[in-house]
């Protein structure tokens, strides 16, 4: 099992120190590999793989939902549906922004129909819930990793799986209040949120690896 983000860097040093250490001994006794070419070999040697990433991936994204659905029902049962939509407004935010930092990754969640405009989806990623909404019968159709330009990022189907869901994202007038959309759009004027159907695709969660710590687990 390859050492953790954080043992690394500890092991990192102390072989640096080590390799240098061992340049100075041998000058003049033969040619010696640049402290370049070593960081690029230990790098190849230890860089991630994509099952690496994807494992990690799906842990933050096990940590973000719990947090998430967690508080919205708490929020939910203690005041009512316009309790989670104060909750997605206000709250979520920085309990993710919080599991961000601890992991060091950036967390999004990216939408064809946003609520919020600062999540709608990019090409890209309109790219990805198209074939998700293709192989909406595959029920193996699971989390996928993209790379750009040696940025790994990973993303995640979000669904409507639950009846507690369409209380804000379904059908205005039937599934959502008059009153409850009413509040939603005094927070989200842009709102796109609604019409889901139970098993819908809502979107995407985001997962890019920025972290410099990352390239070296």
């Amino acid at each position: 099992m390859k050492p953790g983000f954080y043992s690394f860097s500890m092991i990192w040093g102390g072989l640096l120190i080590f390799g240098l250490a061992a340049a100075f001994a041998f000058t003049g006794c033969g040619e010696v590999e640049s402290e370049q070419d070593y960081e690029e070999e230990m790098t190849e040697k230890e860089a991630l793989s994509d099952e690496d990433y994807m494992a990690k991936g799906r842990e933050i994204a096990g940590l973000i939902s719990s947090a998430l659905m967690s508080e919205v029902m708490r929020a939910m049962e203690e005041r009512g549906p316009a309790a989670a939509v104060d909750f997605c407004s206000v709250r979520a935010i920085p309990i993710t922004d919080s599991i961000s930092k601890a992991e060091g990754v950036k967390i999004q969640r990216v939408s064809h129909k946003p609520r919020n405009p600062d999540n709608a989806a990019n090409e890209r990623e309109m790219e990805i819930i198209r074939e998700y909404q293709d192989a909406a019968e595959d029920e193996t159709a699971g989390p996928q990793l993209v790379s750009v330009n040696g940025q790994k990022t990973f993303y995640a189907p979000i669904k409507i799986v639950a009846e507690t869901c369409m209380t804000c994202h379904g059908d205005v007038g039937t599934d959502v209040d008059p009153e409850l959309y009413n509040t939603i759009l005094a927070n989200y004027p842009d709102d796109m949120a609604t019409g889901f159907k139970m098993g819908d695709l809502r979107g995407l969660m985001k997962i890019a690896f920025v972290d410099r710590d990352y390239e070296n687990l």
